[in-house]
């Protein structure tokens, strides 16, 4: 059902039945997840759980707002009733859910596999792109996964379709709209931030827990993945390293101190 609007701009309406759609549709993905895998989410407790899908429904509150900000950005460059406008962003809509779906399906079949949620390493698992193929198709049931693909997109576009056809080009004067506009942008912002602290919600806020299925539960793939991307060329400083090696040497009473490799092995005697 969508409902009817006559006080908002039109694309601040469209981008707030947005964000809620593709919020509920990340918030079915994790009960999905849950259910999938509830051989081993059966033995978390229940203040974990809760903890869990709150956490991650912020998360997935972060990836909705990142979803429409290019909509409420730019949708004012061409006329809402325009052919074009409505063409254009219904292939937005479409290719970044087609993605969004992919990037949890693949999710699904990585946790099943590692025990972890999908991040970079899967990079690496995929170089020998023939063998990784040739695994997936023997190890899961690739035809009726794509089909299923096809069907929940094929239902996503009729939803777009409705939301954008019901609207109408609603006459606000320019000072409210603009109005309306700033704060509509300063609200998504503030819920993508994520916090009420001078940092933001970050990935590692998933990792509240020392059980590692709690955290699994709370974290987003899709901003877990491209986190760990970011972050996956990281390695030490080896200017630091040479820095610091003799003082730690020392601290730890190497005697036979080696500056090409940097050793800190110790040989200690039995008494």
């Amino acid at each position: 059902m969508i409902f009817q609007n006559n006080r908002l701009p039109c694309r601040i309406w469209i981008s707030l039945q947005m964000f809620i759609s593709i919020l509920i549709i990340l918030t079915l993905f994790r009960i999905v997840f849950f259910l999938f895998f509830i051989n081993e989410m059966w033995n978390l407790s229940a203040e974990n759980i809760l903890k869990s899908f709150f956490l991650g429904f912020r998360f997935d509150a972060r990836l909705a707002v990142i979803v429409i900000l290019p909509f409420l950005l730019l949708s004012w460059i061409l006329s809402i009733n325009g052919r074009l406008f409505k063409k254009m962003w219904f292939s937005y809509w479409i290719l970044i859910f087609s993605v969004i779906l992919c990037f949890y399906i693949v999710d699904f079949g990585y946790y099943s596999y590692l025990n972890t949620r999908l991040d970079a390493s899967i990079i690496g698992l995929a170089k020998n792109l023939f063998i990784s193929a040739s695994m997936v198709w023997e190890t899961y049931p690739v035809i009726p996964i794509m089909l299923l693909i096809a069907v929940i997109i094929l239902g996503f576009s009729k939803w777009i379709k409705q939301i954008h056809s019901n609207q109408t080009g609603n006459i606000i004067g320019n000072k409210k709209s603009v109005l309306i506009y700033i704060l509509s942008i300063i609200i998504f912002l503030g819920i993508g931030y994520g916090k009420w602290s001078r940092y933001p919600l970050r990935w590692s806020d998933a990792f509240y827990s020392t059980n590692h299925i709690a955290n699994q539960l709370a974290i987003n793939p899709i901003l877990y993945f491209f986190n760990t991307y970011l972050w996956r060329s990281e390695s030490y400083d080896m200017d630091k390293v040479k820095e610091y090696y003799p003082f730690i040497a020392k601290h730890l009473g190497i005697i036979n101190m080696n500056d090409s490799t940097y050793s800190l092995k110790r040989v200690i005697m039995p008494t």
